[in-house]
This record gives structure tokens, C-alpha cells and sequence, in this order.
């Protein structure tokens, strides 16, 4: 007996990108760096972070990001966009360029 055909998936909704993303809008595999609590729970450390999801939304800057800890990956879900220079946790922004 045959196994019945797979369903054809429709197509992928449009991610649409409003004026508060950065230039370049993040997308999912881009690496970025994010601000976490340290063990301590008062530092801050900056790791690097790979985005594993993207909101179809026309507002908002968060992301899902896989946190790479020196002590251990971690989830962060709805990690805000973190366009200045400090370090607030539980946000993000792009490497800088050297």
C-alpha cells in the first residue's frame, strides 16, 4: 500500500519590516551580539547569539534568539533591540565592525 502524497505547504507569510528595525533588518541565522545577566545577577555579559525568529509584524524590534553562554546556551524570547551603547539585559545588537 502506497503512502498517501504530502501536503503541499502554502506559501511562507510575508515578513514585513517596519521603520524601527535597523539597517539591516535582522533575519533568522544572522549571528548578533546579546547583553545577558552574569551569574553574579549584577554583570552584564555580551555574548554571541544566532536569531531563530523573526515576528511577521510591522512594529516592534524583538527577536528569539539561541543565547551562547560561557556556562550554557539559553532561549531568549522576545530580546529587545538594543541600538545604544548600554549594555541593558536581556537586549540585543549587531557586532560591531573592527
Amino acid at each position: 500500500m502506497a503512502n498517501p502524497p504530502l501536503p503541499v505547504p502554502g506559501p511562507a507569510p510575508e515578513v514585513r519590516l517596519g521603520s524601527a528595525w535597523p539597517s539591516p533588518p535582522p533575519s533568522v541565522g544572522r549571528i548578533v551580539h546579546y547583553h545577558a545577566l552574569a551569574s553574579d545577577g549584577v554583570s552584564v555579559l555580551c555574548c554571541a547569539a544566532l536569531i531563530i525568529s523573526v515576528p511577521v509584524s510591522d512594529t516592534g524590534t524583538t527577536v528569539g534568539l539561541l543565547v551562547f553562554r560561557p556556562d550554557g546556551t539559553q532561549f531568549a524570547t522576545g530580546a529587545d533591540l538594543n541600538p545604544g551603547n548600554t549594555p541593558n539585559p536581556g537586549s540585543w545588537h549587531w557586532p560591531e565592525r573592527v
